[in-house]
């Protein structure tokens, strides 16, 4: 038995067994929850690489599967991310449930999920950008109903995934050839600028986001937020891997300054434009952007503290996002749209609706008291000390801003964080609107009432409490043993 034949080929398996019980919704459900709820914890505490006693029998679980010539590993220090990976799948198999996802999000969930930790483990290590794809093509299905007209974005969301392949697989088809000669200028530049642009088209940062906001104007909030979820965070980690694997790409200090000013240029001008959209799922759309930003950021320091940043927004991301998609799902599901000018006074009338959108978009904004907030904080402090640069990249670098000045990243990034708050106190003014009240009722069901109270409940607690949750994160970042020494 090995790791990767339990969580990978596992979901895989199931996936295909629930593909042909769609019609039992509920169970389909229940079940994916159960299962991949199961997965997290096994992937927790099961040791892997170790002999395991039990009873009289001894066994063993192997930490690479070999098949057709090629290797999937998934290491004892990959563990505790693979763990986190299945555990948010059970937080969305649950919250589909309430919001009455589609009954083929499960299958096709579960597919997407094995196929994107295989990217994480596959040697050679290139066919990890060709797992990543397969993730992608079954992401499509999962956002744009079967039989339904694709939209826009998701047509440019496909396209802008696909175009990043060949840069991504061509720079690492290169990046032998510099470790065996890293004097060579010009072979460094160009991976440098391949593997920039693949990075760029995959994480979709500035200037090729303007397709987010309108897939998630498209499609269901809900099963969008999934996606944008699961992919970036992969994708993030799949940078990690380079930076982890490339002495001299972890040592060349124009890798950290592309990194921050991307970081940079994303998270200002995503927050400048939320700030002035109408429409609550283009909102989340740019929030999604900014937390990708944040991401480059954390990365962009080259230090301990900006990783372990890093480790700690991936959870707070998921409480945000989580609970904002399953608001705008119920609100999806009523006659009004989600445009600013149909909403007034839905606080009276839908009260934990609102609340939960409010709250899932300022703690994407880093208010304080939630979740976003310890973890925003610490960004902009970490950038106005150090100019998020140096660290590992060299003891001697000195980081230049994208003005000459350290401070200005720090100032650039509170500028896009100040509009998405701006974006957030224009949904309060008009949700709360006593001129369009006719007093104060609630329409919500009991169970999407408990499921969004939990939801505004983990903001808080991890917001109030962040000791309890944040450095637990820490450990998902044990597959990165040189960027952590």
């Amino acid at each position: 038995m090995s790791s990767p034949l339990i969580w990978f080929a596992t979901p895989l398996l199931f996936a295909i067994i629930f593909w042909f019980f769609q019609r039992y919704r509920r169970g389909v459900f229940l079940w994916g929850a159960a299962l991949t709820g199961f997965l997290a914890v096994f992937a927790r505490f099961l040791p892997v690489d170790q002999p395991i006693h039990l009873l009289s029998q001894t066994l063993y679980v192997a930490d690479t599967w070999e098949i057709l010539g090629r290797k999937l590993t998934l290491s004892p220090g990959d563990m505790p991310y693979v763990s986190f990976v299945f555990l948010i799948t059970t937080l969305w198999f649950i919250g589909a449930l309430a919001t009455k996802a589609t009954s083929w999000f499960v299958p096709l969930g579960l597919g997407m999920v094995a196929f994107l930790n295989a990217a994480l483990g596959v040697d050679p290590f290139l066919y990890a950008a060709l797992f990543i794809e397969v993730a992608v093509l079954l992401s499509i299905p999962i956002m744009a109903p079967l039989g339904a007209r694709v939209g826009y974005g998701i047509q440019r969301y496909l396209i802008s995934q696909t175009l990043a392949m060949p840069f991504i697989l061509y720079s690492g088809w290169m990046l032998t050839g510099v470790e065996n000669n890293p004097a060579d200028a010009v072979l460094s530049s160009r991976v440098i600028t391949m593997l920039g642009l693949g990075f760029a088209f995959l994480l979709a940062i500035f200037p090729f986001y303007t397709w987010i906001p309108a897939l998630f104007e498209e499609a269901s909030p809900y099963l969008a937020g999934f996606v944008f979820v699961m992919l970036p965070m992969t994708v993030i980690m799949f940078l990690l891997n380079f930076l982890d694997r490339y002495a001299w790409l972890r040592t060349d200090p124009r890798i950290f300054d592309l990194i921050r000013l991307a970081g940079v240029l994303t998270v200002a001008t995503a927050g400048i434009f939320a700030a002035f959209q109408n429409h609550l799922g283009r909102m989340l759309g740019y929030a999604v952007i900014i937390q990708t930003g944040l991401s480059l950021l954390a990365i962009s320091s080259a230090t301990l503290s900006g990783l372990v940043l890093l480790a700690a927004q991936l959870l707070t991301r998921v409480v945000g996002v989580w609970l904002w998609a399953v608001a705008l799902e119920q609100l999806k599901r009523k006659p009004a749209s989600m445009q600013l000018e149909n909403l007034r006074g839905l606080l009276h009338r839908s009260p934990f609706i609102s609340i939960s959108i409010l709250i899932g978009l300022f703690s994407l904004a880093g208010l304080p008291l939630l979740a976003g907030f310890p973890v925003t904080f610490s960004f902009l402090r970490l950038l106005a000390q150090s100019g998020a640069g140096g660290g590992l990249a060299s003891s001697a670098y000195q980081p230049l801003s994208i003005f000459d000045r350290p401070p200005i990243d720090a100032i650039w990034t509170a500028v896009g964080l100040l509009g998405m708050f701006v974006a957030g106190m224009r949904v309060l003014l008009v949700m709360a609107d006593p001129r369009e009240s006719q007093g104060w009722s609630i329409d919500e069901n009991l169970g999407i009432r408990a499921l969004l109270g939990l939801g505004i409940l983990a903001v808080f607690l991890v917001g109030l409490l962040p000791i309890w949750f944040l450095p637990g994160m820490q450990a998902i970042l044990q597959g990165f043993a040189h960027l952590l020494s």
